[in-house]
């Protein structure tokens, strides 16, 4: 193990963490699902180091395209995403997390993924997701990841405004997004979407709600 390599217990912790966010991000979640509606939906933009790039709805035969992207995250990305570096966890459990990912509740679950193709294929860059509360269907949970060699190109942005378009068609008027508190590219980027929002910090997490409506 190399130095600053978490040990064995607290990798089991930050495993334990980023299984609770998954259940925060995907309650209610079951194997099989319907894919979300309008599931032929697809839309291209580009980037501003002139990438073409797509996006759709996120599908459960994805999962393969999950790991691939998972595979292409610094540690430093995986920690801002989800509260642990996650250096040390096996491709068997990226590969159950990215099913359980790619597999969406379409009556209250969505999630849109940035692809491009490459000499290699087609790869997933970034994924944007939400899920509306049980019995708070107006509050959506949010979150966002991208590559990290295709940050900076204004991809997550367009990403993430599409994914509120569909948020507001399922009557959706809130978005709340959690991050740690040292993530400042994503927060400054909520910040300056142009809807009203708060802040909160508590405990090293910053929690942003979206006024979207």
């Amino acid at each position: 193990m190399g130095k600053g390599e978490p040990t064995q217990g607290a990798m089991g912790d930050y495993l334990g963490k980023a299984a609770g966010l998954l259940r925060r991000l995907l309650p209610g979640a079951k194997p099989g699902a319907s894919p979300p509606r309008d599931a032929e939906w697809q839309t291209s933009f580009g980037s501003r180091r002139g990438h073409s790039i797509r996006a759709r709805h996120l599908r459960p035969d994805d999962a393969e395209l999950l790991v691939d992207l998972f595979e292409h995250l610094s540690p430093r990305t995986r920690y801002l995403r989800f509260f642990a570096p996650l250096t040390n966890i096996s491709r068997e459990e990226v590969s159950a997390h990215a099913q359980r990912f790619a597999t969406l509740d379409p009556r209250r679950e969505d999630a849109l993924v940035a692809l491009i193709d490459t000499p290699e294929g087609q790869r997933a860059i970034g994924v944007a997701r939400f899920a509306q509360r049980p019995g708070q269907p107006q509050i959506a949970e949010a979150a966002i990841v991208m590559r990290d060699d295709y940050q900076g190109e204004g991809i997550g942005r367009q990403l993430f405004l599409l994914l509120l378009d569909f948020a507001r068609e399922r009557g959706v008027t809130t978005i709340t997004a959690a991050t740690v508190a040292e993530n400042r590219v994503v927060i400054e980027g909520l910040r300056r979407s142009g809807f009203p929002h708060h802040t909160e910090t508590h405990r090293g997490e910053t929690t942003i709600e979206l006024y979207i409506a």
